[in-house]
């Protein structure tokens, strides 16, 4: 390559994907020094980017090289940058390798085709970490000799030039075996891993630790964070130098994160799944491939939850350092009061996380759904609507309750009960308008009400009397034969409850017995109602039933009912043959009456009324009391109603089958 006046030389290559080193054999037609520029573009219509000079020094053969380790496709070229004239540039043995990719391997793949010769090949041999020397063919036994054309060479940590030359098989005279010149490579090898992550610390939901994440959801998600040892203060350094002088090796690629459930003591619950996140996960390329970034949310837990989480650097050549672990936890989103304001508002309340100032950053919606029984089918996502959206810890819902309907309320953070996996609260409020008819009304409730105190259960919008006679009158009854009222208390004039039997003076805080029934009278000739609400049952109920006696009960699920379902029998009902085991009365309001009672055939194996025909499903309405008229029963037994174990729906989750 000479320079013709003013006219550059230059050997330009085709394009190559992914060049790493170019390496060259130049030498000089006589003594004097030139100068070669490598150059290299990705399109023909950029510039030419200067990728390094070398100088050509001898008229002896050297190996020149220049580094790229570019990705994407490249045109190259050579250019002699010196002035016109001689000497002259001759080059020979032109290698450009493909990028090598950092690897941690012990030992390094090297396979090559077969070389040939007019006398034969008599080995390979295989030089580590050096640069090709000429040496005229001779120094026949340096490096390591190969058995074959294809093996695992041992190399060290660093960027490693080597080359791999054949000898030929002549032999036939002193001194004339000869070799070529080598066929060089380059590998990247990097076998040390990352420094270790310091001072791992996740958020404890449950004790407002927050952090710097104040914006979480702390229900579902937690944050942690990390440090590095004050040594660590550069990308190379956190990756891993080489042990032995610092080297830089590979570059950083990402943070691990794993995490599980756990125990409180972060160890992992048997079974429990373990996650993991890097910069492959959709949401943190551009949070975990940087070495610096020292911080992360972990979303999509489970409510009321401890994690183990665990931290760990990767390098490119694939190296993971040591695992360090923090524990954190989930709130659990619980919902912890419902109050019936008027006879058409319900306010639901539930627990929120708050600053140190007391002041709630996130916003909740307020779902319901409306059904004559609760069942498992009102777990489905679809059944459920937003009431609405609010940043405080509570939130109304004013729309009336028709007919026999009840309406079923559960919180959530804000849009979370919608998408792929949705969650809301595991505590269903239950909300039913409970229609009162003039006279008597046999009264049940469909649900546990947070206070059970007269004034909370039937609040004060009743029909109010200066006397019990003009007032909405509510009663309990002994299990006795005769129907005798225990404690009877009256809505006064003025807007307060006060005894009429069973006590004297101001009754607002007597606590409503939930096991039982009770008779509600409205005076005068108009229907009402009361608006009652309360959580959805999920434990069972154990009550005496008295024998030869009248016990007016409450079952207290918020579901119509068939006998049938209500572990009757096995908690020993009896049984009639034809007639004269136990009975069960329900009140007509309506009419005023009580028109059949109802008895278990054992004949027949099958409930029916005492007109002949068989029970209706569902006959029995959530807010209705039934009186179990034992004539049958010679002993007391303890009625157990456990709406789980029974099967007649499930433990609500916090999840919503979608």
């Amino acid at each position: 390559m000479r320079n013709a006046g003013s006219e550059t030389a230059w050997l330009q290559m085709p394009p190559r994907e992914n060049p790493g080193t170019l390496f060259i054999w130049a030498r000089l037609s006589s003594a004097g020094t030139r100068t070669l520029r490598l150059e290299g573009r990705q399109d023909e219509l950029d510039e030419w980017t200067n990728l390094g000079e070398r100088d050509v020094t001898s008229a002896d053969w050297n190996l020149l090289s220049w580094s790229i380790n570019e990705p994407g496709e490249w045109t190259l070229r050579l250019s002699r940058i010196t002035g016109g004239g001689t000497p002259t540039v001759w080059m020979d043995d032109l290698v450009l390798t493909e990028r090598a990719p950092w690897t941690n391997v012990d030992e390094l793949e090297i396979s090559f085709d077969n070389a040939e010769d007019q006398s034969g090949i008599a080995e390979y041999r295989v030089i580590t970490d050096e640069g090709p020397q000429w040496m005229g063919g001779t120094n026949i036994t340096a490096g390591a000799q190969l058995a074959t054309n294809v093996a695992e060479v041992a190399l060290p940590e660093g960027i490693v030039t080597g080359y791999v030359f054949a000898v030929d098989a002549d032999m036939d005279r002193p001194n004339d075996q000869l070799r070529n010149w080598g066929v060089p490579y380059v590998a990247r090898i990097d076998r040390t891993p990352p420094e270790a992550v310091d001072s791992v610390q996740a958020t404890q939901a449950d004790i407002n630790l927050f952090y710097h994440f104040a914006d979480i959801d702390e229900t579902t998600e937690i944050g942690v964070r990390w440090a590095w040892d004050q040594a660590i203060n550069s990308e190379a350094v956190a990756a891993g130098p080489r042990e032995s002088d610092g080297m830089e090796l590979s570059p950083w690629d990402t943070y691990i994160v794993r995490y599980v459930e756990s125990d409180a003591g972060g160890n992992p619950l048997p079974g429990a799944p373990t996650s993991m996140i890097s910069r492959a996960t959709a949401g943190f390329t551009n949070i975990l491939n940087h070495w610096d970034q020292t911080n992360a949310v972990l979303t999509d837990l489970n409510f009321d939850s401890f994690y183990r989480i665990e931290i760990a650097g990767v390098d490119e050549a694939g190296n993971t350092g040591a695992f360090v672990h923090a524990v954190g936890n989930t709130d659990r989103f619980v919902v912890t009061q419902g109050v019936a304001r008027t006879q058409t508002r319900s306010d639901i309340f539930w627990t929120v996380a708050t600053d140190e100032q007391g002041q709630v950053h996130r916003e909740y919606d307020l779902i319901r759904t409306d059904a004559t029984t609760y069942s498992d089918a009102l777990q489905q996502q679809s059944r459920w609507e937003k009431v609405g959206t609010t940043n405080d810890y509570w939130h109304m819902d004013t729309d009336p309750i028709h007919g026999n309907d009840m309406r079923f309320f559960r919180a959530t953070p804000k849009g979370r009960w919608q998408g792929a996996r949705p969650v809301a609260s595991e505590e269903i409020y239950v909300a039913r308008s409970v229609p009162l008819q003039p006279g008597q009304n046999w009264v049940s409730f469909p649900g546990i009400p947070d206070t059970n105190t007269v004034a909370r259960v039937f609040g004060y919008d009743l029909p109010q009397g200066s006397a019990p006679a003009s007032a909405t009158r509510v009663s309990w009854y002994a299990r006795v034969f005769d129907e005798i009222p225990t404690q009877t208390v009256y809505l006064a004039t003025g807007g307060a409850w006060e005894f009429s039997v069973g006590g004297e003076g101001n009754a607002d805080d007597v606590l409503v017995p939930l096991d039982q029934g009770v008779v509600v009278e409205i005076p005068g000739e108009s229907p009402t109602s009361f608006l009652f609400i309360g959580r959805v049952p999920t434990n069972g109920v154990s009550q005496e039933i008295e024998a030869q006696a009248f016990n007016l009960v409450s079952f207290r699920l918020p579901r119509r009912m068939h006998p049938s379902e209500m572990n009757l029998l096995e908690s020993g009902f009896a049984p009639s043959f034809g007639f004269g085991g136990d009975m069960i009365w329900k009140f007509d309001r309506n009419t005023q009456q009580l028109p059949h009672f109802i008895v278990y055939n054992s004949l027949s194996q099958s409930w029916i009324t005492s007109t002949g025909g068989s029970v209706p499903q569902g006959y029995f309405g959530p807010d209705d009391a039934i009186i179990i008229f034992t004539m049958g029963s010679t002993v007391n037994w303890t009625w157990t109603l456990d709406p789980i174990e029974k099967g007649l729906y499930s433990l609500p989750s916090r999840f919503l089958d979608p």
